[in-house]
């Protein structure tokens, strides 16, 4: 049987992020080692699906695709934080604000959504981020003074956002994402 694998997701503007990016690889470059996500993979996910049927994935676009579109309303990049902690941190993210909540409007309209094909949701409040780096180790001293830096810095902001079903292919590289 053919499968595929599905998550939710919005891609950043890297236009938006791309210095700021720049600075923080040199920023944290002796103190954070792991995956960094590249520029063109930037993205935060509503919901990973997981893997699923091809044909089950067709049922599932269709039926969001009231929700698969451009959303005029405003994303904010600020700050930077860390799952699950900064003392202990295994992903660095920036943090997005969505002062009207249409992130969490959206979340949780298509969580019942794909509650239909049974989808189990996460126990964990919806945190909208841009995951930056899988950390594999790290140097908490230099750690520390960087991401103080970051902790509250503006990253930008987009004025408009699309949700995407996307698919994401494991490759020995790392996952690589295109539209389903």
């Amino acid at each position: 049987m053919d499968s595929i694998r599905l998550f939710l997701g919005t891609y950043a503007d890297f236009d938006i992020l791309e210095d700021d990016y720049t600075d923080l690889l040199e920023n944290f470059k002796y103190s954070c080692f792991g995956k960094w996500v590249e520029p063109e993979n930037l993205h935060f996910t509503y919901h990973f699906i997981g893997e699923v049927p091809f044909s089950t994935a067709n049922n599932i676009k269709a039926a969001l695709k009231d929700y698969l579109r451009e959303y005029r309303s405003t994303l904010v990049f600020e700050g930077l934080g860390c799952f699950p902690d900064s003392r202990q941190p295994k992903v660095m993210h920036i943090n997005i604000m969505n002062n009207d909540k249409m992130l969490q409007k959206i979340h949780k309209a298509t969580e019942e959504i794909l509650k239909r094909f049974g989808y189990k949701p996460e126990n964990r409040p919806f945190h909208p981020h841009l995951t930056l780096v899988r950390i594999k180790d790290i140097n908490h001293e230099l750690f520390r003074q960087s991401f103080g830096k970051y902790k509250d810095y503006y990253f930008g902001e987009m004025d408009s956002f699309k949700v995407c079903l996307l698919e994401s292919k494991l490759t020995p590289r790392g996952p690589v994402y295109k539209l389903f």
